[in-house]
């Protein structure tokens, strides 16, 4: 009898044959290949599973790593901070994340497809995310020059309500320098021109002291 997956009409698909048959064939690592072969195999059946996922990442985001290591120990990392790799047993996955506490597992499991569920991506306007305290980590990268300074108190609200207590917020920005008299800092200066137009076209850069000021 086989163990491969069907389809209607007793018809296998050529795709699930070979996962299954590689899928088996990792978790017989130790007969069958060495244990670094068993624990890629392992890892490429995740990106694999991940892969509308990682599709769905606009060419020009590079927030999003999606990048699987080599070696003994192969990881598939997520983002920065990040990423799923094996455990000791090279049968289970686990999904964990770097924080100012230390490593938290966000899941451990040895079913590809809860792994693979748990690698979530949405794409949207920050403002529209409803509900308070659902991150425990958000991350604001080369985005908040195109805020607006009269949008400013908007976004740092909105940040504070999404972020959970004891979350981690982190503001990566462009500024450009105060002016002696704060009043002055908007008047279009030919400094201001040249960087709306060539830098960040559409911009509208702050300065360190009010960056701090709204954190």
């Amino acid at each position: 009898m086989s163990d491969l997956p069907k389809k209607a009409g007793n018809v296998i698909a050529l795709e699930d044959a070979i996962r299954d048959v590689r899928l088996n064939a990792a978790e017989r690592g130790d007969v069958v290949v060495e244990l670094r072969e068993a624990s890629r195999a392992r890892m490429e059946l995740l990106v694999a599973a991940l892969e509308p996922t990682i599709q769905s990442v606009p060419a020009d985001d590079d927030q999003f790593d999606f990048a699987l290591s080599s070696g003994q120990n192969p990881r598939l990392f997520v983002d920065a901070t990040a990423h799923i790799g094996l455990a000791r047993d090279r049968m289970t996955y686990r999904f964990v994340r770097d924080s100012r506490i230390g490593r938290v597992v966000l899941e451990e499991n040895r079913d590809l497809n809860s792994i693979a569920d748990r690698v979530t991506l949405e794409l949207g306007d920050y403002r529209d995310v409803e509900g308070r305290a659902r991150y425990d980590r958000i991350a604001q990268i080369e985005m908040f020059e195109h805020v607006g300074i009269d949008n400013h108190e908007q976004h740092f609200r909105t940040m504070h309500r999404l972020l959970r207590p004891r979350g981690t917020y982190l503001h990566q920005a462009t500024t450009r320098r105060a002016t002696p008299v704060i009043e002055d800092f908007r008047k279009p200066s030919g400094y201001v021109k040249v960087i709306r137009r060539y830098v960040f076209p559409g911009g509208d850069l702050d300065h360190i002291g009010m960056t701090t000021t709204n954190l």
